[in-house]
């Protein structure tokens, strides 16, 4: 906030951050910079903000904070939001996926009418001829 005399004037601390996020702002998504961040609002920086009023919500993964837009000079943006969060609900890590259980195919065995006696006899044959079988 800027009071009066034009200098700034903050209502709550702040963390400085750097992290990528996405704002969610009518039907369009943004990659934004989250620059700074406290209880109140963030400090974001993208090509791509809408003019300051304008209800947003800054999103990563399945959370999401909405707000909207304080101010915005260039580049940068404030933005307020709708209630008071804590630094963990922004900077909360999204779980990584569970690896799945990598099954290797598996050719089925190959079924035969053969008797033992006549199997036993074909792996000696293939042994006599330097055939290895498994």
């Amino acid at each position: 906030m800027t009071d009066a005399s034009g200098t700034e004037r903050r209502e709550a601390n702040r963390s400085s951050v750097l992290l990528m996020r996405t704002l969610v702002h009518g039907d369009k998504e943004s990659v934004v910079r989250l620059l700074n961040l406290s209880e109140g609002g963030a400090s974001v920086q993208s090509n791509d903000l809408p003019p300051p009023g304008f209800p947003v919500a800054l999103r990563r993964g399945e959370n999401s904070i909405r707000g909207h837009i304080a101010w915005k000079r260039g580049e940068e943006a404030g933005l307020q939001f709708e209630s008071p969060v804590t630094r963990s609900e922004v900077l909360r890590p999204i779980p990584a996926p569970r690896r799945q259980a990598q099954v290797q195919p598996r050719r089925p065995a190959l079924r035969s009418n053969m008797s033992n006696e006549e199997v036993l006899d074909l792996q000696r044959m293939a042994r006599l001829a330097g055939i290895v079988i498994a």
